[in-house]
């Protein structure tokens, strides 16, 4: 970041990395080098017992909080993010291919596992990136945010299957 920022110029129309997302990637990477290095396994037991809920809880409020700062912006982009799922963005029936085997999956037995942790983080953590964007999303296929989304394409598969499969 100090390379590009400090010794390039760099005119582009949009830009997905500014200065202050760079310094905020930094942090967070900074802060979870100090998680590994210092209190993985050795501090708050209790908390790293549930840190699944934890980062879901987190990115669930990262996204309350980028909703808040801009409604419309973010309002804007989960429409044009569902609109490309539902109608414009070429999934054809994949999302309700996914709901389907989850709906026939679910019984009294029925317990989220990791894989299904994965895919909910992975959806959340892509609204925010798509947040992030300068421009906003768009409807069509060729939107910045199907190509974030369509890398949660085998995780969502593995974890729905996963649980049809308990119920054979």
């Amino acid at each position: 970041f100090v390379r590009i920022f400090c010794t390039m110029v760099i005119t582009a129309p949009y830009r997905f990395m500014t200065e202050t997302k760079a310094v905020l990637l930094t942090a967070v990477l900074i802060a979870e080098l100090c998680y590994l290095l210092f209190i993985r396994g050795k501090f708050a037991l209790r908390v790293q017992k549930h840190l699944d809920r934890w980062i879901v809880l987190a990115l669930f409020a990262v996204n309350v909080l980028l909703c808040l700062r801009d409604p419309h912006a973010y309002v804007e982009n989960c429409r044009a993010l569902f609109t490309n799922v539902l109608y414009t963005g070429g999934w054809s029936i994949f999302p309700v291919a996914v709901a389907v085997l989850y709906a026939l999956s679910v019984n009294r037995k029925f317990r989220f596992s990791f894989w299904d942790l994965s895919a909910l983080t992975y959806l959340l953590y892509a609204l925010v990136v798509c947040f992030m964007r300068e421009g906003g999303l768009r409807e069509g296929v060729g939107d910045s945010g199907n190509r974030v989304l369509l890398q949660v394409v085998p995780l969502l598969c593995y974890a729905a299957l996963s649980h049809f499969e308990e119920n054979l």
